[in-house]
């Protein structure tokens, strides 16, 4: 008696139209919450522009800087400084990535190449990249392949580290699996190793794609004839400050790309992450 009448009074959210569903759902994932805190900053912004709290030589109006960033455009200006800096960071995160995946899985799998690479690790992993900019000044001069390497420097730690986590961290249980299985030699590791070990890895190839744009920026201030990094300091240099502003805005966005590019990949290569924290979340 008493389940009939739970039953009667039970209302599934299916019973509710779309928007009283929409009414219902938590604060947290309401589609606007998101946009608050950039509206809230850019009428802030505005304000102390407008009533001149702050100069506008220090800080000039959203209007300002919109309209350096058209002038950038049109100009061509941005797409002669934007180019050359994409082109490096792919290049150094590429190279970086890919020699931390291979020396991952080598350290993860060999206790001896551990061993081995452990000091030599522990000994260069702590130098700040900005730091080499002098060494690879008088090895490469200034342009591009000085910069490459420094990216390349600064992605392989975060990948390398996360690799070789991944790899140790594999259950025995899917190694006892795949002795059963009779899975050896090259298919252990595409089969295994590889699936097993690839959340850790995408951990680390996002921390290395972030660490890459910052070095990128930095590198191009210091030693660079072109790209984001030399026109804001230039800009700079010269009291352009919206044209600064605008170069700054450019590399937010760039960076806000390259996260949803990761975040994308993560979800193509796990699927069933998605679906767990889907399940989790019902």
């Amino acid at each position: 008696m008493t389940a009939q009448r739970s039953s009667r009074t039970e209302i599934n959210r299916s019973d509710f139209p779309v928007d009283e569903q929409r009414r219902r759902a938590p604060l947290a994932q309401r589609p606007w919450v998101p946009v608050v805190v950039p509206i809230v900053v850019m009428i802030v912004w505005a304000l102390l522009t407008h009533f001149e709290v702050v100069s506008r030589v220090l800080l000039p109006s959203p209007v300002d800087v919109g309209h350096a960033l058209y002038q950038l455009v049109v100009d061509g200006e941005l797409a002669h400084h934007l180019i050359p800096s994409l082109s490096r960071v792919l290049q150094g995160f590429v190279i970086g990535a890919g020699l931390g995946i291979a020396l991952g899985f080598l350290v993860g799998m060999s206790d001896l190449a551990r061993r081995a690479l452990a000091a030599t690790f522990e000994l260069l992993r702590p130098i700040p990249p900005i730091a080499l900019i002098p060494i690879t000044l008088l090895w490469f001069g200034i342009g591009g392949l000085q910069a490459i390497v420094l990216i390349a420097f600064s992605t392989f730690w975060p990948v390398v580290l996360n690799t070789e986590l991944g790899v140790r961290e594999i259950p025995k249980l899917l190694s006892r699996a795949a002795d059963v299985m009779e899975i050896r030699g090259w298919r252990y590791y595409i089969k295994i190793v590889l699936p097993a070990a690839l959340p850790k890895i995408l951990v680390g190839l996002r921390i290395g794609s972030a660490i890459a744009l910052i070095v990128m920026v930095a590198t191009e201030m210091v030693a660079a004839p072109q790209g984001i990094g030399f026109l804001i300091i230039n800009a700079q240099r010269t009291f352009e400050t919206p044209t600064m502003y605008a170069g700054i805005i450019v590399i937010s966005a760039l960076g806000y790309i390259i996260n949803l590019i990761m975040v994308h990949v993560e979800r193509l290569a796990l699927p069933y992450s998605r679906l767990k924290k889907t399940g989790e979340s019902r």
